[in-house]
């Protein structure tokens, strides 16, 4: 098995992460009520996001954050678990 790069793996979450948040608000913006309950529950994590597009680049952004800090702590335990 090879080993992950970190940073590699950090931009790769966080993009995942960043991009399903995006469409999460943009489609609930299109068809009303589908998904709000779910943007209800990230908007107490994810400060400012909500179904609007200026809130949907807050969430965005936090998203990619959150996830970049995931992929890069997952990267390094997956790399130390190959060690052992």
């Amino acid at each position: 098995m090879h080993p992950l790069h970190p940073k590699a793996a950090a931009i790769a979450f966080g993009g995942t992460c960043a991009v399903g948040v995006l469409l999460l608000a943009l489609i609930s913006m299109i068809q009303g009520l589908y998904g709000n309950t779910l943007i209800s529950i990230l908007s107490t994590v994810y400060i400012g996001y909500d179904n609007t597009i200026p809130g949907a680049i807050l969430g965005s952004i936090w998203a990619f954050v959150d996830g970049g800090i995931g992929g890069y702590i997952f990267a390094l335990i997956y790399n130390k678990s190959l060690t052992v």
